[in-house]
């Protein structure tokens, strides 16, 4: 049985002040809406979304700071985005392919929709608190 709800408002939400859709905010979540609408498979999207902030940034250490999220969630990114996924969903293939958990598939999601908001809030002017591993699902 399959199920369709569609919500209807009167007025639409108001803009968000904190938010910019710069070029990049475009990029991470076209990725992710493709991965969201099977175009995609995860780890390749998680994975171009970790070298995106990275490499705009020069290296990990530098896209932690100036995107205040704990330096441990971009590695965590960075592992699960390489080393896991099956046959048809991994972004290396390796001898010993490994699938996502329901908690890691969870993890990214979360994970890549918080970057994409940091990226805007930060293109803002806006200075949120720091992302850290504590913020996220348990993995």
């Amino acid at each position: 049985v399959s199920v369709a709800a569609q919500v209807t408002r009167k007025t639409y939400p108001t803009v968000p002040t904190n938010f910019t859709a710069v070029p990049d905010v475009v990029s991470l979540w076209t990725r992710f809406e493709g991965y969201k609408t099977g175009r995609e498979p995860m780890a390749s999207m998680a994975y171009f979304c970790f070298i995106l902030l990275k490499d705009r940034y020069g290296n990990v250490d530098a896209a932690s700071k100036a995107l205040s999220i704990e330096r441990d969630v971009l590695k965590k990114l960075s592992e699960l985005s390489t080393n896991r996924g099956d046959i048809s969903t991994a972004r290396k293939m390796t001898a010993n392919l490994t699938a996502f958990t329901a908690e890691e598939t969870q993890w990214l999601d979360t994970v890549v929709r918080a970057l994409i908001r940091r990226v805007g809030e930060i293109a803002s002017g806006h200075l949120p608190l720091q992302i850290t591993m504590k913020d996220l699902p348990k993995l």
